[in-house]
This record gives structure tokens, C-alpha cells and sequence, in this order.
């Protein structure tokens, strides 16, 4: 399957928190501080998710909480 066939939108999406997952959530208040920031809304896609996943694994791995990787030296 595609990752467009799986994106979802969060730039009209409305705020109620019981029916958002914890990833939607995340994705929603993240897209309200860029568009305070003046850019654009992120798209829940399949590399989103795999880069997401990617990171947190290299954060457990490596006992770190910071954007830039002990490993990898900057952010995914």
C-alpha cells in the first residue's frame, strides 16, 4: 500500500481528545505550534511513523533524551 493511500490530515482535524490516539495527539499539538510558527501541517505518513519509531528505538538503545543521537550526531 502506498504511504499517500495512509496519510491522514490533522490541519482541520477536530480536538477531542478521547477520540485521538496518543500519535494523533502528538501530531495535533505539534501541527498547532507550526502553525503558530507560521508552517505548515505535518501528514501522518508511513515514513513519519518509520523515522518516529527509528528514533525512539535509538533513544531506549542509547539512554538518551535530546534531539541530537550519541550515534548519529543530529536529528532523523
Amino acid at each position: 500500500m502506498s504511504s499517500s493511500l495512509l496519510e491522514k490530515s490533522y490541519a482541520n482535524m477536530d480536538y477531542n481528545p478521547g477520540n485521538l490516539s496518543q500519535r494523533d495527539l502528538v501530531i495535533y499539538y505539534i501541527n498547532e505550534e507550526r502553525k503558530k510558527a507560521g508552517l505548515s501541517s505535518l501528514r501522518d505518513t508511513t515514513d513519519l511513523n518509520r523515522v518516529a519509531l527509528l528514533k525512539a528505538e535509538d533513544m531506549v538503545k542509547n539512554n538518551y533524551f535530546l534531539h541530537t543521537s550519541p550515534t548519529y550526531r543530529h536529528s532523523f
